[in-house]
Order: structure tokens, then C-alpha cells, then sequence
């Protein structure tokens, strides 16, 4: 056995594996870019914040494999998802207020370059680093913090297609 099978074989341990399909592990998804949709509302970013906490964490625990990560299978070597036995661990609701964004004054270029860790990574960037897969971010507006706000939901390429992340 390699030292990379034993430092993986570890990693995994105790995990619940969950494969994925040809095309999902494939170069062109691996090297995608995430899912994304930034959405701005009209309200207080304070009084979201709790219910989007809860709203997602409903989400992850009807869906646990959203609180997934990919790592390469100690046996085949082939990139899958492993779910934590601490799922809820891995689901990643913040508020970013490092991010400033504002409805009325940014560029497409500048958002998506601005937006920096509200985005989840390529499978490529993401392999064996048990970074989360799907995320959920809330963004006060720049211009009106007090009562606008985005909400920044992203997803891997591998663990959803466009059509499953509008489902979620």
C-alpha cells in the first residue's frame, strides 16, 4: 500500500462512501466551475440569517450527501463524495460580510471575482481537502446593509447538474 492509500485510507475511514457516476468524475465536470445562483432580497439580513440557518439545516438533513466531500477511493482510486458521519459538520451557512456586494452598482466580472470563497471549488481544487460541496452564504448589501442582502447559494459541478440544484 502507498503512503497516499494510507494518509486516504484514513481520511475516509469511517465514512459513508457515495460513488459517482462516469460523467460525474470525468475531466470536463472536474475542472467546471460550481452552481451558483446570488439572488438579492429586500429586508433585514439579521432576521434572515436565522431562518436561512435553520432552512438549510432542514435541507442537509433531508439531503445529507450535500454535506459531502470528494476524496479518491482507497480501493479503485477513483473520485467519490464521502459523507462525515457528522454531516451537519460539513454544510457551510455563513454570513460573509467580508464580501461586499450591492444590487445597484457591480458588473458581472466583478461579482463573480469579488464573490471568492461563497463559491465552492472545482472537483479538481477540491479533492481530498473535505471542503464543503454546497454552500449557502448571505451577503449584507454594500449600499443598504440594514435592509438588503444577497443570498449565494453554490454548488460542485459533481455532486449536482444544473437541473438537481434547482430541485435543492
Amino acid at each position: 500500500m502507498t503512503m497516499f492509500n494510507k494518509k486516504n485510507k484514513a481520511r475516509v475511514a469511517n465514512h459513508t462512501k457515495i460513488a459517482l457516476l462516469p460523467n460525474e468524475r470525468g475531466a470536463i465536470i472536474c475542472m467546471s466551475p460550481a452552481t451558483s445562483t446570488v439572488t438579492f432580497f429586500k429586508g433585514c439580513p439579521e432576521r434572515a440569517e436565522k431562518q436561512l440557518a435553520k432552512k438549510v439545516a432542514a435541507i442537509v438533513t433531508a439531503n445529507p450527501w450535500l454535506a459531502s466531500y470528494l476524496d479518491k477511493d482507497p480501493q479503485t482510486g477513483e473520485m467519490a463524495a464521502y459523507q462525515a458521519p457528522n454531516a451537519a459538520s460539513m454544510c457551510r451557512f455563513e454570513r460573509r460580510d467580508h464580501i461586499k456586494l450591492s444590487r445597484n452598482h457591480i458588473k458581472y466580472h466583478d461579482m463573480v471575482t469579488g464573490l471568492g470563497d461563497a463559491l465552492c471549488q472545482t472537483s479538481k481544487a477540491s479533492m481530498g481537502k473535505q471542503i464543503p460541496l454546497w454552500q449557502v452564504s448571505l451577503i449584507a448589501d454594500a449600499e443598504e446593509p440594514k435592509v438588503g442582502f444577497a443570498l449565494v447559494v453554490s454548488c460542485n459541478h459533481s455532486l449536482l447538474d444544473g437541473h438537481g440544484f434547482y430541485q435543492i
